[in-house]
């Protein structure tokens, strides 16, 4: 099963990934017909979510703090270019970072005991939701098709209102 999970994970931010090439520079923070997010915000989040899943499996991110303040749940989505630059540098750099960070997590599951995958928890505060690393996993099947959706409603906007033209 955790290799179906595996597999399931790489081909979405793979897809995700695909779309997010596709979108020029000038125009990912742009939120075409009342989108909530930007692939500015989304490719960001990404990144963020693989570092805080992966940090407790072993993986060292380093500090995220001020990158879950700027693309983290609730944060304010006006911003996401100037967060994805002040992070990232670029793009092209975002969207590499988020390529790899998936790599390293993809890595880091496949890696972990049963007992590791069926344990609490690590971080009290998330067991409400996640019980066990296993549920965290799991949960980001989801997590990367929603957003991966919203790229793709992206695009739909994008064009439908001329912001992307090709």
């Amino acid at each position: 099963m955790r290799d179906l999970i595996i597999e399931t994970l790489r081909y979405e931010r793979a897809e995700a990934l695909k779309i997010a090439r596709s979108v020029p520079d000038g125009i990912v923070a742009a939120r075409p017909g009342g989108l909530a997010q930007s692939p500015a915000w989304i490719v960001c989040h990404l990144y963020l979510a693989d570092n805080l899943l992966g940090k407790h499996l072993g993986l060292v991110p380093g500090d995220m703090q001020a990158l879950f303040e700027d693309v983290g749940p609730g944060s304010d989505l006006d911003r996401a270019g100037e967060a994805l630059h002040t992070h990232f540098g670029g793009w092209g750099a975002a969207i590499d970072a988020a390529a790899n960070s998936h790599r390293a997590l993809l890595e880091a599951i496949a890696a972990i005991s049963e007992a590791a995958w069926a344990a609490p928890h690590p971080k009290e505060s998330v067991r409400e939701y996640f019980p066990t690393i296993g549920h965290n996993v799991v949960y980001n099947v989801w997590h990367e098709g929603n957003h991966g959706g919203q790229l793709r409603a992206w695009m739909h906007a994008a064009r439908y209102e001329g912001v992307l033209t090709a």
